[in-house]
């Protein structure tokens, strides 16, 4: 029984370390992934910043060059986009921007959309803000209907619907399913003028 018994451990533990070894070597490979991933997208920005400065300040037309080829390019792209829209107020730099997204970007964005992973969703939503994307509208009110959101996706799909369907929002503000504090309702309602803001009151 005794012998058994240790048989059984010595198993257990060889099998306990087999799983360990092989949780390692995921990290291992899986931030080697990651290192080498954000190298490309450094590479890609200092390649190719200067000539994306050139077409947002209408220097040049686009570029075949400038049109993302995989996912590594379009995160740079994201991060040259999201450093423009903190940075510079340029209504022009902005349109292309937004012009941009929504041709070349929407399909990534729509796939990060409808992943399972809550990260990639969340994602997804802060982009097509961020950049404007009012081409995914129609898929982020399908994502509403959705039962299982978190509070968060719901909020940031009801500052796209206000975004993107001012009149429909305005409509159904009064009967919002979701509880807001002081500063989501600011970050909701600051970018309407005051007619609107007056009707969104009444309401």
């Amino acid at each position: 029984m005794i012998e058994i018994a240790i048989g059984s451990l010595i198993k257990g533990i060889g099998v306990l370390f087999l799983i360990l070894v092989m949780i390692s070597l995921y990290i291992v490979l899986n931030n080697a992934k990651e290192n080498a991933s954000a190298e490309k997208i450094q590479i890609y920005i200092e390649n190719k910043q200067d000539l994306w400065y050139r077409y947002l300040n209408d220097e040049i037309p686009l570029s075949q060059e400038l049109i993302p080829n995989n996912d590594i390019e379009i995160k740079a792209i994201e991060v040259i986009f999201l450093a423009y829209i903190e940075n510079v107020s340029n209504p022009t730099v902005r349109e292309k921007i937004r012009t941009f997204s929504n041709q070349y970007l929407r399909r990534y964005y729509w796939r990060l959309l409808s992943s399972k992973r809550w990260s990639l969703r969340m994602n997804a939503l802060y982009r097509i803000i961020s950049l404007g994307i009012d081409s995914l509208a129609d898929e982020c009110k399908k994502l509403e209907k959705r039962t299982k959101l978190s509070t968060e996706e719901r909020f940031q799909l009801l500052v796209i619907h206000s975004m993107f369907d001012e009149a429909s929002f305005v409509k159904e503000f009064a009967n919002l399913s979701i509880k807001l504090s002081e500063y989501e309702y600011k970050k909701l309602l600051i970018g309407f003028n005051s007619e609107i803001l007056e009707k969104l009151t009444v309401t």
